[in-house]
C-alpha cells in the first residue's frame, strides 16, 4: 500500500485527539486466515500503537506506527485521521510544547519546515544555554544568529549570553511569529 486513506486508517486504529494515543483495533476474523487473525486480535487489539525512535538527532523523539510494513511517524497519522489527507511532502507538522512525543490534536499543526524549525528546542549541545547563541573563544564574546529558509543570519555579537539571546528573540519573534520559541 502506497499511503495510507483516512477509511483504512479509521478501520485499523482509533486516535483519541484528547490524549493523542492510538489503539489497535481489532481485525475481522476473515475464514481463510481465522487463526492468524484470532492471534492477532488477542495479542494487540486494543493496546498502544506504536514504539518511540528517536531520530538521529538524538534528543528528538517521535512515535512511530507501523502499518503493512511501512512505518509512519504518529503525528503524521493523526493529522491524516483529523482532516482526511496527509500534509504535503514539503510541509511539517509541528508539536506546539516541542514535545515530539505528544501527540493531541490540539498540541499539533502544520508548519513550513523554517517555522518547524523555529519551534524546535534548544539542543542538549548546547552550551550557552540560549537558543541561536554561542560562545566564542577567540573573542570572548557571544555570537546570536537566526536560520530562516536554511540561510544563517548574523545577529551580532554581544558582552553577555543574556543580550545575544534577547537579540535571538526578537528576530525569532519577527521571522517566525506564533511558531516562535526562544528558549
Amino acid at each position: 500500500m502506497a499511503r495510507p486513506t483516512q477509511k483504512y486508517l479509521r478501520k485499523r486504529l482509533h486516535y483519541d485527539p484528547e490524549t493523542g494515543t492510538f489503539t489497535w483495533l481489532s481485525r475481522p476474523v476473515k475464514k481463510r486466515y481465522a487463526s492468524h487473525y484470532k492471534i492477532w486480535n488477542a495479542r494487540y487489539a486494543g493496546t498502544s500503537a506504536g514504539h518511540v525512535n528517536k531520530t538521529s538527532n538524538r534528543w528528538i523523539k517521535y512515535l512511530e506506527i507501523k502499518i503493512d510494513y511501512r512505518i509512519y511517524k504518529a503525528h503524521r497519522l493523526a493529522f491524516l485521521y483529523m482532516t482526511g489527507k496527509l500534509p504535503p511532502a514539503n510541509m511539517a507538522v509541528d508539536h506546539r510544547d516541542g514535545d515530539g512525543l505528544n501527540n493531541r490534536w490540539a498540541n499539533i499543526r502544520i508548519a513550513t519546515s523554517s517555522q518547524n524549525c523555529g519551534n524546535a528546542r534548544i539542543p542538549k549541545n548546547n552550551t550557552s544555554g540560549f537558543k541561536g547563541v554561542s560562545y566564542v573563544k577567540a573573542s570572548g564574546r557571544y555570537h546570536a544568529y537566526i536560520t530562516v529558509n536554511c540561510e544563517r543570519i548574523n545577529l551580532g555579537f554581544f558582552d553577555t549570553a543574556e543580550e545575544a539571546a534577547r537579540a535571538y528573540k526578537v528576530a525569532s519573534q519577527k521571522n517566525f511569529g506564533e511558531f516562535a520559541r526562544s528558549c
